[in-house]
C-alpha cells in the first residue's frame, strides 16, 4: 500500500470516527473538526488524483471508502457542519462511482483477447457495463449506509458496526424490515431497484459483446 492509498484509508476512517463523535456529542459548531476534514479532504483529493492518472485501485477498497465517508456523511446530518457533510457525499460518490470505473477501464478484457490471453488496451469510454457496475455500487454503499443508520438508531452502534460487517446479511434483510415493520420503502427501492437495472444493464451489454463476438467470427469463416 502507497503513501497515498494508505493516507486515504486513514482519512476515511477518521472521518467516519470523528462524524460520530460529533453526532452523538452535540456541542457549539467549533474549527477543529473543518480543520480535521479539511486535512483530510486534501489527501483524498490527491488519492483519487493519482488513481485518474493510472494508480489501481481495489474495488473493495473504493466500496470502503465510499462506505466510510457516507457514514460520515449520514453522521454529520444531525450536526451544525453541513457544509462538511455536503463534501462528505461528494467524495463518497467518486470512490464509489468513479475510482471503480477507472479500475474497469484499465483492466478490462476482450472476449476475443481473454480466449487468447491477450489484454486488451484499455479504453475510456463510459459504456453500459460502466453503467451497471455504477448502479450496482451506489445502490449497495447508499442500501448500507441507510441500513446501518437505522439498525444504529434502533439499536445502537455496534447493531450499526454488525451490519457493516455482516453486509451481504445487511442489504438483504435490513430493507424489508425498513419497509414491512418501519414503513420506509426507499432503502428498498434504492437496494432492489438500483440493484436489479445495474445487473439488467450489466447483461444487456455482455450479450451485445458475445452477439458481436459470433457474428465477427462468422464473417471471418471462408
Amino acid at each position: 500500500m502507497g503513501f497515498s492509498q494508505g493516507s486515504a484509508t486513514a482519512g476515511t476512517l477518521i472521518a467516519a470516527f470523528a462524524a460520530w463523535l460529533l453526532a452523538n456529542a452535540p456541542q457549539p459548531e467549533t474549527l477543529w473538526p473543518y480543520l480535521l476534514f479539511g486535512a483530510i479532504f486534501i489527501a483524498l483529493l490527491a488519492h483519487l488524483i493519482h488513481v485518474v492518472l493510472g494508480e489501481r485501485i481495489a474495488l473493495a477498497t473504493a466500496l470502503l471508502h465510499g462506505v466510510a465517508l457516507g457514514l460520515a456523511a449520514y453522521w454529520l446530518e444531525a450536526t451544525p457542519y453541513r457544509a462538511l457533510e455536503y463534501v462528505c457525499w461528494i467524495f463518497a460518490a467518486a470512490y464509489v462511482v468513479v475510482a471503480p470505473r477507472m479500475m474497469r477501464a484499465v483492466s478490462r478484457l476482450d472476449l476475443r483477447g481473454r480466449r487468447a490471453g491477450r489484454v486488451r488496451a484499455a479504453h475510456r469510454g463510459f459504456d453500459l457495463q460502466d453503467v451497471g457496475i455504477a448502479l450496482l455500487a451506489v445502490a449497495a454503499a447508499a442500501g448500507l449506509v441507510m441500513a446501518t443508520g437505522l439498525l444504529a438508531r434502533e439499536w445502537g452502534i455496534y447493531a450499526g458496526v454488525g451490519a457493516l460487517v455482516l453486509w451481504p446479511v445487511t442489504l438483504l434483510i435490513v430493507p424489508w424490515y425498513a419497509a414491512l415493520v418501519q414503513s420506509e420503502w426507499l432503502m428498498l427501492i434504492v437496494v432492489y431497484g438500483g440493484g436489479l437495472a445495474g445487473v439488467l444493464i450489466y447483461r444487456v451489454r455482455v450479450e451485445r459483446q458475445e452477439q458481436a463476438s459470433v457474428l465477427h467470427d462468422s464473417v471471418r469463416e471462408p
